[in-house]
């Protein structure tokens, strides 16, 4: 039976490749019903996505739940389904529980995502604790939002500080990494201008 699942798997792959949506999505079914675990995160990713069938949310948190049982990390997909209210109920607790679970497994984007529940909370000082240690597991993203605080704050040594580690971060959107630049650029400005005292 494990050796037939394979094989559909295999074949599912095959499709998914060729951009056979539609057909890949009736193996990658085919064979999570045979008890291949690795086809309940495609489905739900395809149910997520609209990809060879029609969207359905709730097909696929379920699928994710399945996937996650299963020993696969699908945590941050169910915790943003619920951060957002995609599927389920909006559930900021719920969400928490899962990024947790993230934190649980080293996952930088789940600590990333907790600062920011944190910060619709208006918690700075556990935004902050969070951003910096997803910026301590490789995040780079992290350090421009760290600079922000700091900037917020009028702490502009601390913010270049952050600012520089992101324009040199290895793991940062390029987007960011401009972003970044930018704000250097600008403090460097508004820096040399003869009567601004820091």
């Amino acid at each position: 039976m494990k050796k037939k699942a394979n094989t559909v798997f295999e074949k599912a792959q095959e499709k998914w490749k060729q951009g056979k949506n539609r057909k890949s999505f009736k193996l990658y079914k085919k064979c999570a019903l045979m008890g291949n675990t690795i086809c309940y995160e495609y489905l739900a990713y395809m149910y997520s996505d609209s990809k060879g069938v029609q969207k359905n949310l709730t097909k696929a948190m379920y699928w994710y739940r399945q996937a996650e049982e299963a020993g696969h990390y699908c945590h941050h997909a169910i915790a943003y389904m619920y951060d957002v209210g995609e599927g389920v109920k909006k559930d900021k607790d719920k969400a928490m529980y899962w990024y947790k679970k993230g934190v649980e497994r080293d996952d930088s984007i789940s600590m990333h995502n907790i600062a920011i529940l944190y910060r619709e909370q208006y918690k700075y000082k556990k935004m902050l604790k969070w951003f910096k240690k997803a910026l301590k597991h490789n995040d780079g993203d992290a350090s421009l939002e760290i600079a922000k605080i700091y900037l917020a704050k009028a702490k502009i040594q601390k913010a270049i500080k952050y600012l520089k580690i992101a324009v040199n971060h290895k793991s940062i959107t390029p987007y960011d990494r401009e972003k970044s630049q930018l704000y250097l650029d600008r403090i460097e400005k508004f820096c040399s201008t003869p009567r601004l005292v820091i």
